[in-house]
């Protein structure tokens, strides 16, 4: 064996190989763990990771035992519990060996009395802390040692100790999450969103064991994006822990078998984040924003706080379409009568070294500060329903739901205008004494209503003004959008691309039909229509259908002119 192991080749490209030195004659770890890094590409540093665990074998007479009564165990916490995972990830940090991990609990006596040695024999002391839902157990002063081994009585297991990858992130403005099988166009569009609006430059993500697609899929998601130079999946399939609190029949259960996230937390901090800048913790389904816009990372530096935390405010999905695959521009209402969603925080990792613990909702132990001028989003329609049903669709009601127009704004500059057929967004709810479209695009509206495109997706129609019908939808996964202009019973179509790739594309479907671009979008020759508004509509249709052939075309190699 070398010391090179590697993951599966992806359709993106090539991997290259991540030498750790000659490992010829160590032993794999018992429960088949291996250190892995797969690179994409040379010139950013696109990686996923596989940690180094330790598992206890399930015929090995121990086990972890759960700090919950029965009387408070939720009839799946059994299956959820994490029983045998002794380390998530054995890696050196500086000159120290970090064994990182759930609580040891009953098994600390255990391992206190356990022999650990390196793989030339020399012995090993650790020293085992437990701390709220994870443990910090560390090797001081073992830079050297390239394989872990613990013997008890009744086990020895084994596993190489992994790289310390600070340097990936060092002065990195960081992005960092979990997730488990949320789609992948909503963790580019998570990201995208960060990266235009907070000036991200890295993402930090750990897949918990996705079985809809691998950690290289989430990697190639993510490199399409401009500016994110560093991105790292780790693999991380361990369970992810019975919750408490009021869930699956229970009420009021304590929360204290929830491991995996505050694994996660700490391991991120000592394996990855130590020279970062600064970091976001942000789930999938949230979106940071500052109320007067700019980057939190810059109103951070500003303040000279090691932190900030800060609340965010539930969005609703009301008002989204019933029959297209919803993203986060299709979300933009909050109910007053919610109460904010619990908080999260933006902090600076060099100014929290003396931490005593990272968590989901706080850093303890370091006082940040609260801040009222940044708010996280919460997308109650983000959401897999993995733990409560929450993405149905609710009724609007004026008198409760409210748009968001911070928000609006902000997804309006990263990804375009909203993404919706309904008027209420320009001049409906909000607005009611607004002019009405013009019926001549009513109609166009209404015909292309009744169309099916198949080589687009998300066709979305909307008013940006009574005379400007927009039709969003998206090309390759690229967001574009074809602008019709009432211009006195004249017609005046315009194609553009929503973001900076799309713009790209849409030159490379577009340039050489003769179309005039004029800042950064292609214009067709404005059509009277004195009558047969339907046929127009069909002209409409047909050019939609055109460009989503062309792109096709584009993609099996042919060439349109």
């Amino acid at each position: 064996m070398t010391g090179t192991c590697f993951s599966r080749k992806n359709s993106a490209g090539s991997f290259f190989e991540v030498r750790l030195g000659d490992m010829s004659g160590i032993p794999r770890c018992l429960d088949d763990t291996e250190w892995r890094v797969s690179m994409i590409g040379s010139a950013k540093k696109h990686l996923t990771v596989t940690p180094s665990s330790m598992v206890i074998p399930r015929h090995a007479g121990m086990a972890r035992k759960p700090p919950r009564p029965p009387g408070q165990q939720q009839k799946s916490y059994k299956e959820k519990f994490d029983f045998r995972t002794l380390f998530y990830d054995v890696f050196h940090s500086g000159s120290d060996i970090v064994l990182s991990g759930p609580p040891l609990l009953n098994l600390k006596p255990e391992m206190e009395r356990a022999d650990f040695s390196t793989e030339l024999g020399a012995p090993l002391t650790p020293t085992f802390t437990d701390l709220d839902r994870t443990q910090r157990s560390l090797i001081h002063d073992a830079p050297s040692a390239q394989l872990l081994t613990m013997t008890t009585p009744l086990v020895t297991l084994s596993t190489e100790v992994s790289r310390d990858l600070g340097h990936l992130f060092a002065n990195r403005k960081v992005l960092f999450t979990k997730s488990k099988n949320n789609r992948l166009d909503w963790i580019h569009d998570w990201a995208l969103f960060h990266v235009e609006t907070h000036g991200v430059d890295a993402v930090l993500l750990y897949d918990n064991g996705s079985t809809e697609y691998v950690p290289e899929d989430v990697v190639e998601a993510l490199a399409r994006i401009p500016g994110l130079d560093v991105i790292v999946v780790v693999r991380w399939p361990f369970p992810f822990g019975p919750q408490g609190g009021n869930w699956d029949r229970l009420t009021n259960a304590p929360w204290d078998s929830d491991f995996c996230e505050y694994g996660i937390m700490e391991h991120a901090r000592y394996r990855f984040l130590t020279g970062a800048a600064a970091v976001i913790n942000a789930d999938i389904d949230e979106l940071v924003l500052l109320g007067a816009g700019g980057s939190v990372f810059d109103l951070l530096m500003k303040t000279g706080s090691p932190g900030m935390t800060y609340h965010g405010r539930w969005i609703e999905t009301v008002g989204a379409p019933t029959d297209a695959l919803l993203s986060f521009a299709d979300f933009q209402y909050f109910d007053d009568r919610r109460v904010p969603t619990t908080r999260k925080w933006v902090a600076r990792p060099s100014l929290t070294r003396d931490a005593a613990q990272w968590k989901t909702h706080q850093i303890s132990g370091v006082d940040l500060t609260p801040s009222t001028q940044i708010q996280h989003r919460h997308f109650m329609g983000i959401n897999s329903d993995w733990k409560r049903a929450r993405t149905h669709q609710v009724p609007l009601d004026p008198t409760v739901h409210h748009l968001d127009r911070d928000l609006t704004a902000a997804l309006g500059r990263v990804f375009g205008p909203s993404h919706r057929d309904d008027r209420a967004l320009v001049w409906g709810l909000d607005d009611p004494s607004a002019p009405q479209p013009s019926e001549l695009l009513l109609e166009i509206q209404a015909r292309l209503s009744e169309s099916r495109f198949d080589n687009l997706k998300r066709v979305h129609l909307w008013f940006y003004r009574p005379n400007c019908l927009v039709v969003d939808f998206r090309v390759d996964g690229l967001p574009m959008a074809v602008d019709l202009i009432d211009e006195s019973g004249r017609i005046a179509v315009k194609l553009i691309g929503r973001t900076e790739q799309a713009k790209v594309r849409v030159r490379e479907l577009m340039g050489k039909t003769g179309l005039v671009e004029l800042g950064g979008k292609y214009h067709l020759p404005a059509v009277a229509i004195p009558t047969g508004h339907r046929s127009f509509g069909d002209g409409v249709e047909k050019l939609l259908r055109a460009i989503g052939t062309r792109a096709l075309e584009s993609r099996d190699g042919g060439v349109a002119s």
